[in-house]
């Protein structure tokens, strides 16, 4: 059987009609590219906001924002990646062990 669909329904060997319910289990990545425009979401790997005014973790959503990925910068913590907010002029960085806080590209 080929081409399944969310929806369909399928008879099973044993005689049982069955709905295909998709669910994701696992989204692909996001890995950032230099230039170009991201949503992003808080997550574990947020370091830090920096630029005026300020960021308010406890009161705004970073996935208000856009962000341009810069690039990757080494700190005392390891291996950052910076991204520029236009809206905030400001920055933030992220770690890179995974871009799980990567929404989407726009």
């Amino acid at each position: 059987m080929t081409n399944i669909k969310h929806g369909d329904l399928i008879t099973l060997d044993n005689g049982d009609l069955v709905e295909v319910i998709l669910k994701v289990v696992k989204k692909k990545e996001i890995v950032p590219i230099a230039g170009n425009t991201y949503r992003l979401k808080y997550t574990g790997a947020f370091c830090h906001w920096y630029g005026s005014p300020s960021f308010d973790t406890g009161r705004e959503n970073i996935s208000d924002y856009t962000f341009q990925y810069i690039s990757n910068v080494e700190a005392s913590a390891g291996v950052r990646a910076i991204f520029y907010c236009n809206e905030r002029t400001s920055y933030v960085m992220f770690s890179i062990d995974n871009f799980d806080y990567i929404v989407e590209q726009l």
